[in-house]
């Protein structure tokens, strides 16, 4: 959250409640909603860390609220988080950790693990595909691209599912 939070604040200085709104504008029906407290506990760490600073500002029969501008060090570490290329595959999967504790403790059959985790795949797949029809999606790319990209993983997961089985199935006979 800090990063995008960062990204959020680099378009101009706002508080809380706003970067909650923003987010929720961004990625409602998507992404899990934020919290408050998550959001003023990553700005104050945020500021502890100089990434941002804060300043009141004084509204006329309304409470004061706290505007959160970026400074330059939390520019640098965006910038820097821009030019992070993510790393490639993942190797440590724990799906694939507990499949071979399954296989070298023999108290649990891997094919019913395979079993299982295929069934939660492929309804998080029709839930994924279910969402992607929705008008909110078809009008905003945005969302609908991260809703894509999460049923490529998914089948792609569900074919390397495919080849655990295949080795599980190879090493019963």
């Amino acid at each position: 959250m800090k990063n995008l939070f960062l990204a959020l604040l680099a378009r101009q200085p706002t508080h809380g409640y706003e970067l909650m709104q923003m987010y929720e504008g961004m990625f409602s029906t998507v992404l899990p909603t934020l919290n408050a407290g998550q959001i003023y506990t990553t700005l104050s760490r945020m500021e502890r860390d100089g990434l941002v600073r804060k300043s009141t500002i004084v509204q006329a029969h309304r409470p004061d609220k706290r505007v959160y501008a970026l400074t330059e060090k939390g520019g640098e570490v965006l910038q820097a988080w821009f030019n992070e290329v993510l790393t490639g595959p993942r190797i440590k999967d724990n799906f694939y950790l507990k499949l071979m504790g399954a296989g070298l403790s023999g108290t649990v059959d891997p094919s019913q693990l395979i079993k299982n985790q295929r069934r939660e795949y492929l309804q998080t797949l029709h839930n994924l595909n279910t969402l992607s029809l929705e008008p909110e999606m078809t009008e905003n790319p945005s969302k609908l691209v991260l809703i894509q990209g999460a049923m490529l993983h998914l089948k792609a997961d569900l074919e390397w599912l495919d080849l655990c089985e295949e080795m599980f199935n190879e090493g019963a006979r």
